[in-house]
């Protein structure tokens, strides 16, 4: 029950933060048209190859920097949510991997592997015995210290290859990601500021 108490809870912070960022960008997206244009302008002030101050030209235009702050919001909320979900579930098994750090002793039951939820009613449940990341390590023959301690350090190296990854994957998407999230904060500012 301890280990669905710390899956469960990152469940919970990943649909907070879903929640959030999706008020937060619709928020964004809704103050964006909200702001009244005065004479025919636009809500980004930008420079066209033709006059914007016509009807379907003014609509065209508006077309394009809504698709474009739009697509930026959605962008900026997938990128923040994955890496948000990535940090929380990583998290949570690092919760259990230091739970099984120090259940490596015989004195404490391996716990079976089982997906399937059962009597999830004590909220304050802790891990009292060594958890399976798999279903193989759920039945090991001749048991040991240093088996449990072997398995330990190999999940912490999965854990560390899977951060390291993410940070090389997302390190350039960040450092643009961190651009636009400003840009776009300006932009709106700048325009809900006249």
């Amino acid at each position: 029950q301890g280990v669905i108490k710390v899956i469960a809870a990152a469940t919970f912070y990943v649909k907070i933060e879903k929640y959030i960022f999706w008020c937060a960008g619709s928020v964004m997206v809704t103050g964006f048209l909200a702001v009244p244009s005065v004479n025919g302008s636009l809500p980004i002030r930008a420079e066209y190859f033709f006059d914007t101050t016509e009807g379907l030209k003014h609509n065209i235009a508006l077309a394009i920097q809504v698709t474009g702050v739009v697509a930026s919001v959605v962008a900026i909320k997938f990128m923040d949510s994955t890496v948000c979900h990535f940090c929380f579930y990583a998290v949570a098994q690092m919760k259990l991997l230091d739970s099984n750090y120090q259940h490596c002793q015989l004195k404490w039951p391996r716990a079976s592997f089982s997906p399937k939820v059962r009597n999830f009613g004590d909220s304050s449940a802790v891990i009292n015995t060594f958890v399976p990341f798999s279903p193989a390590e759920a039945e090991v023959p001749d048991d040991s210290f240093r088996k449990r301690f072997i398995a330990c350090i190999r999940h912490h190296h999965r854990l560390s290859i899977i951060v390291d990854d993410i940070n090389y994957f997302y390190g350039t998407s960040l450092f643009a990601q961190l651009c636009c999230s400003c840009s776009m904060i300006c932009l709106i500012g700048f325009r809900l500021s006249l």
